[in-house]
């Protein structure tokens, strides 16, 4: 089960080994899959030599070719110069060097003998990642956590474990499941997680890979920016073409055969968005991934060792494909947009709203605001820049109420302003900062999520912009699956006119340049399907 360094093996392999065994176990009944997710410190600093060739001597390997890797690995003079000053040379004995081909072929090797005991459990190894899969039955877990109690393993090849990294993980898709008591490794507690990073991808407990092609379009996007800007710049095809082989392709083709035959067409709709958008005449995503699955298949039918040999079955048909899973603009449901409002419209739901935003100080002005929104017939408004210190539920005046949130008086902010006869519908206010707030209201039977948010402007840090995109992420991924959504927003940003390429989540009314700011709001638009209302219509000029 250790993958690296073996001939037509890679990542795809040690992840499509993991997601097969989960799979084919969960297919008896009264069964569930445990997977511990095991983090070295420094692992290949902590390589002792002489303990590593007494292991390869057991192997077979040849008496001087031990020698020569002890040789290699002890007496390393190692300084560090920064410009034309020099460090004092310390002797290095211990460890591999970093970056060098043959330090994770060291370690690989020098972690062979850490085997699975029992035919239940599976340890699935890339170099230094590895991974423990306890297949259970019958709520009986006695063989997979005697396995991790061998973790004892490690004191006797000088490695420590990195207990804030290691994660567990638990796939159970039973009706009646029971709670799942925390691993226990040298008095620490294992986390136990929903999704984790193993290799290259992300694992859900579901067993889906919507995550992973979030996170695989977040990147592929941020590189977007820099592709659209080189064009701008009237930069030749041929070096766009070699900048997007280089950046975006690679990370939309990364272990695609593993994950990209199980992705909704939701999803594989996202990742041909981004490669349409590039504007580069090179193969689409299907096509990826078709090169990619013969290229694979090929091997395994050259090797019939190869761990994938019977269950690889990735060749795309044309005949079957998996059940989509979209979204309405501002929304979360089930179904594609089309579909959607054809199901609501036969049901006879159409619940009339008029949302609006609005950014600036409302201190002192709570009356003027309560008389424009009864103005304009308003029965919702987001408000930002209120700098309103507090979290409280307080009369404006006029039939509305303001819910807001801030925790200083000179600057951020945010709240929601509704009618009176709209509070009653209020199920919960939740206050995630003084950037952002969101109301959830259940009208006629319809459950509608109000966000107000307030982005950093754009002289702000990058690790304060991002930590906003961040936390806006895990609040839309937190709103169960068929529950509308609405964004009121400042996000500091500008979108640009026109809308080649991003037409299915904008319009062409938008203002100035896009820029930085304006690409992450286009960005977030397309992980979550939803679309930038407000460039929709032609303003005044003013």
């Amino acid at each position: 089960m250790q993958f690296a360094y073996h001939p037509n093996r890679s990542t795809d392999d040690a992840i499509s080994t993991t997601h097969h065994l989960s799979l084919t176990h969960l297919e008896n009944k009264d069964t569930y899959v445990q997977m511990l997710f095991i983090d070295f410190n420094s692992a290949f600093n902590t390589i002792i030599p002489q303990h590593l060739t007494e292991k390869l001597s057991l192997l077979g390997i040849n008496t001087s070719l031990c020698n020569w890797i002890l040789d290699f690995l002890t007496g390393r003079p190692l300084s560090i110069q920064i410009g034309n000053s020099t460090s004092s040379t310390t002797t290095l004995n211990t460890g591999a060097p970093q970056g060098w081909v043959l330090s994770p072929l060291l370690f690989a090797l020098l972690t062979h003998d850490y085997a699975a005991m029992h035919s239940s459990n599976h340890i699935i190894k890339f170099a230094d990642d590895t991974n423990v899969v306890g297949l259970i039955s019958k709520n009986d877990e006695s063989a997979y956590r005697e396995e991790v109690q061998r973790l004892t393993w490690c004191k006797a090849n000088i490695l420590s474990l990195n207990m804030e990294k290691m994660k567990e993980m638990v796939v159970d898709f039973r009706r009646a499941q029971s709670d799942h008591s925390l691993l226990n490794i040298n008095g620490s507690h294992v986390e136990i997680v929903k999704s984790t990073k193993f290799l290259c991808v992300y694992l859900a407990e579901d067993l889906t890979w919507s995550l992973n092609t979030r996170s695989i379009t977040k990147k592929a996007q941020q590189h977007l920016y820099f592709l659209q800007r080189l064009r701008k710049a009237h930069l030749p095809p041929l070096i766009l073409t070699t900048f997007y082989r280089g950046t975006i392709k690679n990370i939309l083709s990364s272990c695609i055969t593993a994950w990209f035959g199980n992705c909704t067409i939701s999803d594989r709709k996202t990742l041909q968005r981004i490669v349409r958008t590039a504007e580069i005449s090179l193969p689409s995503i299907m096509d990826i991934y078709s090169i990619h699955c013969i290229r694979k298949a090929n091997s395994i039918v050259d090797d019939p060792t190869h761990p994938s040999h019977t269950l690889f079955t990735l060749l795309p048909s044309g005949k079957r494909a998996p059940v989509e899973i979209g979204a309405i603009v501002g929304g979360r449901s089930r179904g594609g947009r089309r579909v959607h409002r054809q199901r609501e419209k036969r049901k006879g739901k159409n619940v009339g709203l008029r949302i609006g935003t609005l950014n600036g100080t409302i201190t002192g002005k709570g009356r003027e605001l309560a008389d424009m929104m009864e103005r304009r017939k308003v029965d919702v408004l987001c408000v930002q820049e209120t700098r309103w210190k507090g979290s409280k539920a307080h009369s404006i005046g006029a039939g509305f109420k303001l819910f807001y949130y801030g925790v200083d008086s000179k600057r951020n902010g945010v709240g929601v302003v509704l009618k009176e006869e709209f509070v009653r519908n209020v199920l919960e206010v939740k206050r995630v900062s003084n950037r952002m707030m969101t109301l959830k209201l259940e009208i006629e039977g319809v459950m509608l999520n109000v966000f107000s948010g307030y982005a950093p402007q754009v002289g702000c840090e990058l690790e304060e912009k991002e930590r906003f995109w961040s936390e806006l992420d895990e609040v839309m991924e937190s709103i169960p699956m068929g529950e509308r959504v609405v964004i009121g927003a400042d996000f500091n940003g500008h979108v640009g006119e026109g809308n080649t390429g991003d037409e299915e989540v904008m319009g062409k009314f938008g203002v100035k340049e896009r820029n930085l700011e304006g690409q992450m709001v286009v960005d977030f638009a397309k992980r979550m399907d939803m679309a930038v209302v407000n460039t929709y219509f032609q303003k005044r000029e003013e």
